[in-house]
């Protein structure tokens, strides 16, 4: 059994398909969160293993402020980011369009790889060659949180 939610962020004017059960290896469902950050590790520990020579960590400024803000943080591997993109023959009429983000990672000498989803209701399109896009209607990532699941009997 595989589920993901579709998240809408109204701030952003975007969605997120978070991947909440992800397929295991052995046909079951595991955590899209565990998976994620488990894989994040595996690629994590690649790069230190490729580059021994650890690059130096600065650490923030040294200075009077009372207050420390962090401008930017890390998105998790499992949210999936669908931004909006116009229909053709339409100015005002939208979908929303899977998109990828770059799986950076410090001291990785390699260009950055796109984070691809692993949920089939999110994959869509990936496996064709070349890879097609994901259009999903705005109307169906709803207004707070809209779940999917797909599931197989035995």
């Amino acid at each position: 059994m595989v589920r993901d939610e579709m998240v809408r962020d109204e701030i952003a004017n975007m969605v997120w398909g978070i991947e909440t059960t992800v397929p295991a290896p052995d046909g079951s469902g595991r955590s899209g969160r565990r998976a994620a950050f488990e894989t994040r590790a595996f690629h994590e520990r690649l790069v230190r293993e490729a580059n021994p020579t650890p690059i130096p960590d600065t650490g923030p400024l040294v200075n009077d402020a009372t207050i420390r803000y962090e401008v930017m943080s890390r998105v998790a591997e499992h949210w999936i980011p669908f931004l909006p993109v116009h229909i053709a023959d339409s100015t005002r009429e939208i979908q929303l369009r899977r998109a990828g983000i770059p799986r950076l990672i410090e001291g990785d000498l390699y260009p950055p790889l796109r984070i691809r989803p692993r949920t089939t209701l999110l994959r869509q399109g990936l496996e064709q060659e070349p890879p097609e896009s994901y259009d999903v209607h705005e109307e169906e990532a709803g207004c707070g949180s809209a779940g999917r699941s797909k599931g197989w009997r035995a």
